[in-house]
């Protein structure tokens, strides 16, 4: 499933997400009917929860997912951001040795513009969504609204994420190291051994720098400077991009989890003809939105837009 925009209203904002995130819920589809015949539909095929279990399950589910989406999204635009932040502080520093040679990156002012307008949002975006999330779990699971049998779904619900999101951090781990092996065996020397100058020491790197600089000749030491900067670029990035991809990984896993229970659970609301006052969302950054101000619907299935 490819979900090309989010469309979250209320209070909130509509948003454009700038690169499609490819959700692939069949693997938690199993244990998305299983929730469903085991805590909201009985044998008799009647509902086991009442409408307002079912509302608030349903928001639960829904901002489970979105908060989950919408970090994957607003961590990849940082990381954007971060490396042109670093290429114009690079074509400052160019500019300020000599200005009649080209910068080393290329400036598009309108690209930069926008992706930075991009980022503000995202932060903005993101802490609402969170904020919005807290405040829907905070009711969902210590406030006690919901009956003793929608509360043990629940927890079933959050448990069964809890071993999701383990399952990613395991393969992360994995495949980290794999790329830990592959680290290892580029910086061995020709001879077999990996000695500890071979390992990049960031503190140890900056205290022998600073000295070297404060001897040497203005070009010299702004040559020295300009490779410090470089390669202590590449270690921030490295370590930007690797946390990256774990936490997508992470967060790839948990947005499937939440989505395929959230479709599952909005399929049986729609089927059962639930009055759509239970069917609006209840939550923003502030809290509880008043009955009476729930106008805007939950999405009834999240699919490609």
């Amino acid at each position: 499933m490819v979900i090309k925009r989010f469309i979250f209203s209320s209070i909130f904002i509509t948003t454009f997400f700038s690169s499609a995130l490819t959700l692939d819920t069949s693997p938690y589809q199993s244990d998305a009917d299983q929730w469903i015949y085991s805590y909201v539909i009985s044998s008799n095929q009647k509902l086991s929860m009442n409408n307002q279990d079912l509302q608030l399950i349903a928001n639960l589910l829904y901002f489970s997912f979105l908060r989950s989406a919408v970090t994957i999204e607003a961590q990849a635009i940082a990381c954007n951001t971060l490396e042109t932040v670093w290429q114009g502080w690079q074509n400052i520093a160019q500019t300020r040795r000599n200005p009649s040679l080209e910068t080393p990156y290329e400036t598009n002012y309108g690209m930069q513009n926008d992706l930075f307008q991009e980022f503000l949002q995202a932060q903005y975006f993101h802490r609402k969504i969170g904020l919005s999330y807290s405040e829907c779990a905070e009711a969902a699971v210590k406030k006690q609204l919901l009956t003793d049998h929608a509360q043990k779904a629940v927890t079933i619900l959050r448990e069964q994420a809890r071993i999701v999101v383990a399952q990613a951090f395991l393969d992360v781990k994995k495949a980290l190291g794999n790329l830990y092996n592959f680290a290892a065996e580029h910086s061995r020397n020709a001879d077999g051994r990996t000695d500890d100058l071979n390992r990049f020491n960031l503190m140890e790197t900056i205290s022998s720098y600073i000295p070297s600089l404060a001897m040497q000749t203005f070009v010299e030491a702004d040559k020295i400077n300009t490779q410090a900067s470089e390669q202590s670029w590449t270690v921030v990035n490295t370590i930007n991009q690797v946390s990256k991809e774990i936490w997508q990984s992470i967060e790839t896993a948990r947005a499937s989890y939440y989505l395929a229970h959230y479709n599952a659970l909005m399929a049986i609301i729609q089927a059962n003809n639930i009055d759509q006052a239970y069917q609006c969302i209840m939550f923003d950054e502030n809290g509880a939105i008043p009955t009476d101000q729930q106008h805007e619907l939950l999405p009834a299935l999240i699919q490609e837009q």
